[in-house]
């Protein structure tokens, strides 16, 4: 899990210091930088699986993350951290075990021009009480533009076994450059940020569509191959029936879900309700709410990647259900992280207090991110016994 979130001039943040909880909901006006500070993990995601220089592609180049008051002296810079569950495996491994991972980037631009002029990315690695000072109080793989080097020198990790085998790779790779030390393995394999964050903003029009036999084996951000990937799915009868249970939680008419394949060898979904058991609904029928809610019951039991981020999950569904959509959320949120941004107030209801993240922009523009309970204002209110919705729909949150 990532615990805490640091960056420095990307896209509408001068700056970002925020721990993070299982469930993170963050919450602001338009254009306060909800978007923004989603992009953080799919930017690291992207690296992580694509390498540097595409992650700054899919971005739109180095200046659609380059902060608007940045003069393009000072250097972007992100810094995530995780817990001990984020390394477990890597202790699996190794003589040691280890307390904390982190992984920080930074980018530092071309002067008086659009474009890049190098990156250092860092991998520190802190080990839980070393043996009678026997090892370093934390390890470091540092890479300067794929030139990768250690500190200490690698030589004195031959003492710790295993941890010595896994880093000989980066011998190698420091000649030839290594591209991203999270895309490099055999560290992509233990640390585990390879495919493993997902940030969805499903749109259920894309999903009514019918769509190639052949395609994405996971689901796509918007939604777009969710008859595709539960096809597969349902080929586990057990796992069938659990995504219908779930699905019930919301929707107690739904009978079953089925994928048909067209003569175009195109397939669809179709929904099968109580009301008329015989006849099943093909997707191009049926309402965006239903639709929006197979895509994230799948997202959040299905995925199987650790953090997601899931943009406005309440957009199409009606408040009545909103209740039974956060009980999923909060079960979800037990076995994976998860970050939601939303402008529901029906949504906030449900939330405990320490779970909601405020943005919202300073008087220069410049957003900003902090725990809705830092705000003594915030706090006064509520020992008054008025509703954090309440709050919220009011402006003062924000």
């Amino acid at each position: 899990m990532i615990k805490k979130l640091k960056a420095i001039n990307f896209k509408s943040f001068e700056s970002i210091d925020i721990e993070l909880s299982d469930l993170n909901v963050v919450i602001g006006p338009n254009a306060s930088g909800k978007s923004n500070f989603a992009s953080v993990f799919q930017f690291i995601r992207d690296i992580s699986t694509l390498g540097f220089d595409n992650a700054i592609s899919l971005q739109g180049g180095f200046e659609y993350i380059n902060n608007f008051k940045n003069s393009q002296k000072q250097p972007i810079e992100i810094e995530i951290q995780f817990d001990n569950s984020g390394i477990s495996t890597l202790n699996k491994f190794s003589e040691i075990e280890f307390s904390s991972f982190s992984y920080d980037i930074k980018i530092f631009p071309l002067l008086r021009r659009k474009g890049i002029k190098k990156y250092i990315e860092e991998i520190s690695l802190k080990p839980i009480n070393p043996k009678d000072n026997a090892y370093p109080s934390d390890f470091k793989i540092i890479s300067d533009n794929g030139k990768v080097s250690f500190q200490p020198e690698l030589s004195e990790f031959k003492k710790m076994g295993n941890l010595y085998r896994i880093l000989v790779p980066f011998q190698f790779k420091a000649i030839m450059g290594v591209g991203s030390l999270i895309s490099a393995f055999p560290l992509m394999a233990f640390l585990g940020l390879s495919n493993s964050i997902q940030v969805y903003d499903f749109d259920p029009k894309m999903s009514k569509k019918a769509i190639p036999i052949s395609g994405k084996a996971e689901l796509e951000l918007d939604g777009s191959n969710t008859a595709l990937v539960l096809r597969n799915m349902q080929r586990n009868q057990e796992t069938r029936n659990k995504f219908i249970q779930y699905l019930k939680v919301c929707l107690p008419f739904v009978k079953d879900l089925s994928v048909e394949s067209q003569v175009d060898k195109s397939i669809i979904l179709k929904v099968k309700e109580s009301y008329n058991p015989k006849e099943a609904i093909p997707s191009s029928i049926i309402s965006d709410g239903t639709l929006e809610l197979i895509s994230l019951i799948y997202a959040l039991f299905f995925d199987g990647k650790r953090l997601i981020i899931i943009e406005e999950p309440e957009r199409n569904i009606h408040p009545n259900l909103i209740a039974n959509l956060m009980q999923l959320i909060k079960e979800a949120s037990q076995e994976k992280q998860i970050i939601i941004t939303t402008h529901s107030p029906e949504l906030i209801k449900y939330l405990e207090e320490k779970d909601i993240l405020v943005i919202k922009r300073d008087k220069n523009g410049a957003s900003k991110v902090s725990h809705v309970l830092d705000k003594s204002m915030v706090r006064s209110f509520l020992k008054s016994h008025v509703g954090i919705s309440d709050l919220f729909v009011d402006g003062i949150l924000s």
